[in-house]
């Protein structure tokens, strides 16, 4: 948020923008101020990017007498902890008990997930530097390799890799909630569009996540893509009439509206 902070102040005016061009030294538009979009995950790189590639004309702003900067935000460009907390390879260097407690939690459940049981084992030698972890040039090496490669080529051997591994290639994207909407538009569509708000959204959010729920055991169906939400419909009425079918309720009916000729001319 103090990064924005800083974009938005200098946006505002166009006096400190002009001024901040002419200490930037050229109009290259890589160095231009930044905003991130709530929408697009990683304008945020691109935002704290370009605040790193304006700090010195920044600075340099913070300490003239005849540029009025509020007084927090100069604390803020002054600051080299601000500085060093707007590096990415910062973060999490210094953790509190209940947030390193956090994040072995998700460590342990991750392996549970993953059927990995040694892994807290390889965890508490990771901490102490004991066994696999005591040999000192797989410290050395963290500067010169990437974290992923490290942890497949280097780090490989150990159960604590498949977890890593499987942490650092999680893609930052918005996939699932477009799926999501893709199945709300199936359901509340032209031919049902008299569904209530909180009904559809409950229909949808039963369709989805059974769907999550049973996709590895449909892994084998082949659907036809046009009727591929129509097959995930059917498939979760069916699981429902088997679940009805012990209680002696009536099954439910799946009724296709498509190819249904009308008799009124």
């Amino acid at each position: 948020m103090q990064v924005i902070t800083i974009i938005k102040y200098f946006k505002k005016s166009q006096r400190l923008t002009s001024l901040l061009r002419k200490f930037s030294q050229g109009q290259d538009s890589t160095r231009t101020l930044k905003l991130p979009c709530v929408t697009r995950w990683g304008s945020h790189i691109t935002s704290l990017k370009s605040l790193k590639a304006n700090r010195s004309a920044l600075q340099i702003l913070a300490v003239r007498e005849d540029v009025e900067i509020a007084r927090d935000i100069k604390d803020l460009i002054l600051s080299d902890d601000f500085w060093t907390k707007t590096d990415p390879t910062t973060q999490g260097l210094e953790l509190t008990q209940d947030e390193e407690l956090q994040g072995m939690e998700f460590i342990y459940n991750l392996s549970q997930y993953l059927s990995l049981f040694n892994v807290m084992a390889d965890l508490a030698c990771y901490k102490a530097k004991e066994n696999f972890w005591a040999r000192r040039f797989l410290w050395s090496s963290l500067d010169s390799i990437e974290l992923i490669i490290r942890w497949k080529g280097i780090c490989g051997s150990t159960e604590l890799s498949k977890v890593a591994i499987r942490i650092l290639s999680a893609p930052c994207t918005s996939a699932a909630t477009e799926r999501s909407f893709s199945i709300q538009g199936y359901i509340h569509n032209n031919k049902r569009n008299r569904l209530a708000t909180e009904r559809a959204e409950k229909i949808s959010f039963i369709c989805y996540n059974w769907n999550l729920k049973h996709k590895h055991e449909h892994e084998n169906i082949q659907f036809h893509e046009e009727n591929e939400e129509e097959n995930v419909i059917e498939a979760f009425i069916d699981e429902v009439n088997d679940y009805n079918s012990s209680d002696e309720m009536e099954p439910i009916q799946f009724v296709v509206c498509n190819n249904v000729e009308s008799d009124i001319d």
